[in-house]
């Protein structure tokens, strides 16, 4: 990249940053950074196989969104919280039969819950009452 040649971005970028609920609804981490203002700049200022470093990472937008991007991605945080954030959205290796396994086991528990909420009209649900969300117990130990 010819980085004498780069011009700012002028163009406005809308934060959208609930809009992609993929890992950015997943926690409620305070220095979040809307995921799509982060990403335009890594595509302007960076191409494929460059190295993005966040020496502030917090919960791992900037590593994320390199590693979406095709770039590789150094992430850095002093916070304990972060780092374990970051790791297990961005690099945490998957075995993909656990999750399938998991994904199924959540599917039967929940079944019969959600067929019995389609049978409901629309009025019947607005008046209902959520004490709590409830969500089954399991645990997803990483590899």
């Amino acid at each position: 990249m010819d980085y004498m040649a780069l011009k700012p971005i002028d163009t406005q970028i809308i934060p959208m940053k609930q809009a992609a609920k993929r890992y950015y609804g997943s926690h409620p981490y305070f220095t979040k950074r809307a995921w799509n203002v982060v990403r335009e700049y890594i595509k302007a200022y960076t191409d494929k196989g460059d190295v993005v470093l966040d020496p502030y990472g917090g919960s791992g937008i900037t590593a994320i969104e390199s590693l979406i991007l095709g770039r590789k991605a150094i992430h850095i945080d002093l916070a304990p919280l972060a780092n374990f954030i970051t790791e297990q959205v961005a690099v945490s290796p998957v075995k993909l039969s656990r999750l399938v396994r998991t994904f199924q086991d959540i599917s039967k528990q929940c079944e019969k819950r959600i067929n019995d909420l389609y049978l409901l009209q629309d009025e019947e649900i607005e008046k209902m009452e959520i004490p709590y969300w409830c969500y089954p117990r399991l645990r997803m130990d990483p590899p």
